[in-house]
């Protein structure tokens, strides 16, 4: 178990598809989409996460629940 420290900045969303290797994958953002990869992760009947509530590494630390923040600083929870 850890912690989903890692943080997209939609506004240079080109740099992290360029610069990390791993997470674009995980996330299946990579250009060859893998369906089967998405299946599987849409059937998990349960998903724990965990946010460190006065987290001061992790901005916003709503992205440690998988949460996104817009170009104007507007939080996404992943359910929406």
């Amino acid at each position: 178990m850890a912690p989903a420290d890692y943080f997209r900045d939609p506004a240079q969303i080109k740099d992290f598809l360029k610069d990390s290797i791993f997470l674009p994958f995980l996330n299946n953002l990579n250009a060859n989409k893998n369906e089967t990869y998405k299946e599987n992760i849409s059937k998990l009947e349960e998903l724990r996460l965990f946010k460190w509530l006065n987290d001061t590494v992790v901005y916003p630390k709503e992205s440690e629940w998988f949460a996104t923040i817009d170009e104007w600083g507007f939080i996404t929870n992943m359910e929406d």
